[in-house]
């Protein structure tokens, strides 16, 4: 056995996900913007200005209290397909006592397990009262980003079951994902803090400073030998990490050259976080018994992955009433993100590889992503019904959005999913006074990906190397530790992605 074995595992560890923007979250944040969808950058009229545009804080006076929340609940499925086997018997990749056989060996339907998630949004802007005669506003608030931080699949199916059925045990039944991801945990929060200002009447500038704290654990299995997926060869692999703290932030502008078009600006700087922590090797029985071992274990690791910078642009209609009252506003949005500097995750470990008296340092490791730019179009608006009673109005929010794909098809996975997908919202609102009170919804679409060799089949022998194109449809690999090149794929079949978004938020305003 070679010194390769180890480094297997580590890159099987470079496809942490979850999700963070096109490329790692979904749209969008904010009880208001969410409803419109997404359409918020030329607004920008609430706290949630820190994210979407900056500049738009400096056009609220006295002090507003935001709280947010949107509950999501997302449902992946996978339908994995084996098409070695049809062409290639000798090069079997499943063994035929593992799962059920048909002519594109299908098999079982994998599902995630995880409850609905409640992401916040806390914000507050104020002038101080005495900041208000220099047209400036300070902000500040928490949030993180608007993703499920949770994914797990299945490690183990009941026998017979199809759909999976998850099992506690090991079974006769590994579950056909394993190679690609078991479990991740994502923790991102961005504390910030800005300052906003208005040096003419129809100008604002703004900016934030956001101290990004980020956790990552990640789980997933590997092949211990070039012996197609068998279960008993497989090691399981952790990786738990932190990222205390890397700086970033969000600039933007407004600009209001006539009273009825607005227009707006912003930008997320981009960043790399950088994780710390440890990997840890469960090595089956049957590799022990050869004398191996990974010193120390676990070992400690650093994870690069970079962030993208967010360019956002709006422009917004806004009809008024013979009081001088809004009543209805119209926004596009145009989103660019540079998604295509994801190429690869980038991994440090002390970790050894021991075989007798022979030690293998492993050191700087990476696996290709192949991002491209992600960019979205965004449209909605709100109507507002002033006459109901003396010192409010009724909101009624509509919208829409598209967003293409970061992800070629060919690196589809189940960690993150920067895929095409479109979006309806919906929602209302009430401010009474001092304070105001919205619901929303969002539904968002995921064409389904149907990843294949090209003509349909392809002969298992032709897919064991992962060094570019070869006409077997997915480029996303099993790990085969003592030969890396022998990874065949793994991830083709048909993915189906839906979200569904609840979003609620209260304000309030004092000193206006």
């Amino acid at each position: 056995m070679r010194p390769s074995f180890f480094v297997g595992m580590i890159t099987a560890l470079l496809s942490p996900g979850s999700g963070w923007s096109a490329g790692y979250e979904y749209p969008e944040h904010g009880t208001a913007a969410l409803a419109r969808g997404g359409a918020f950058v030329a607004r920008a009229d609430d706290p949630t200005a820190i994210l979407f545009n900056p500049a738009g804080a400096a056009r609220l006076s006295g002090t507003h209290v935001l709280l947010n929340g949107n509950v999501l609940d997302e449902n992946v499925r996978f339908l994995r397909r084996n098409y070695g086997a049809q062409s290639d018997p000798a090069g079997l990749t499943v063994l035929p006592d593992r799962y059920r056989h048909d002519e594109s060996l299908t098999m079982p339907e994998i599902k995630n397990d995880n409850a609905p998630f409640l992401s916040p949004f806390v914000a507050v802007t104020t002038d101080l009262g005495f900041l208000r005669r220099y047209n400036l506003t300070l902000m500040v608030g928490v949030y993180g980003p608007h993703v499920h931080p949770q994914r797990s699949y299945p490690r183990w199916c009941e026998p017979g079951t199809d759909p999976c059925v998850p099992s506690e045990a090991p079974t006769a039944v590994p579950a056909p994902s394993r190679y690609d991801l078991v479990d991740i945990s994502v923790l991102m929060l961005y504390p910030t803090f800005g300052v906003a200002w208005r040096p003419l009447p129809n100008l604002s500038i703004g900016g934030n400073f956001q101290a990004t704290y980020g956790s990552l654990d990640f789980a997933l299995a590997v092949g211990s030998i070039d012996n197609g997926e068998d279960p008993d060869f497989d090691t399981d692999v952790a990786l738990e990490t932190r990222d205390p703290f890397t700086p970033t932030g969000v600039v933007g502008v407004h600009y209001a050259p006539f009273p009825f078009l607005e227009l707006g600006a912003s930008a997320r700087i981009g960043f790399t976080l950088e994780f710390e922590g440890e990997v840890r090797a469960d090595l089956p029985e049957k590799v022990e018994q050869m004398s191996a071992k990974v010193e120390p274990n676990p070992a400690s690791v650093t994870l690069s992955i970079p962030m993208p910078w967010v360019v956002r642009t709006g422009a917004r209609y806004v009809n008024r009433d013979g009081q001088d009252r809004e009543r209805f506003d119209v926004e596009l949005d145009f989103v660019w993100e540079s998604t295509g500097q994801v190429e690869t995750f980038v991994v440090d470990t002390e970790a050894q590889f021991v075989v007798g008296t022979i030690r293998k340092s492993i050191e700087s490791l990476s696996q290709e992503h192949s991002w491209g730019d992600s960019w979205s179009l965004r449209l909605g608006g709100a109507y507002r019904y002033h006459d109901l009673f003396t010192d409010g109005h009724l909101i009624f929010r509509l919208g829409g959005f598209y967003e293409a794909a970061a992800a070629p098809e060919a690196f589809s996975r189940l960690d993150f999913m920067p895929y095409d997908r479109f979006g309806i919202t919906a929602g209302a609102g009430v401010k009474w006074g001092r304070y105001t009170f919205g619901v929303g919804y969002a539904y968002l679409f995921h064409g389904r990906r149907e990843v294949a060799p090209d003509g349909g089949d392809a002969r298992a022998g032709a897919c064991q190397s992962s060094g570019g194109s070869t006409g077997c449809g997915s480029e996303v690999r099993q790990i085969v530790p003592i030969d890396p090149e022998a990874g065949r794929p793994v991830g083709n079949g048909e993915l189906d992605v839906s979200i569904q978004v609840l979003t609620f938020g209260a304000a309030a305003s004092f000193g206006e």
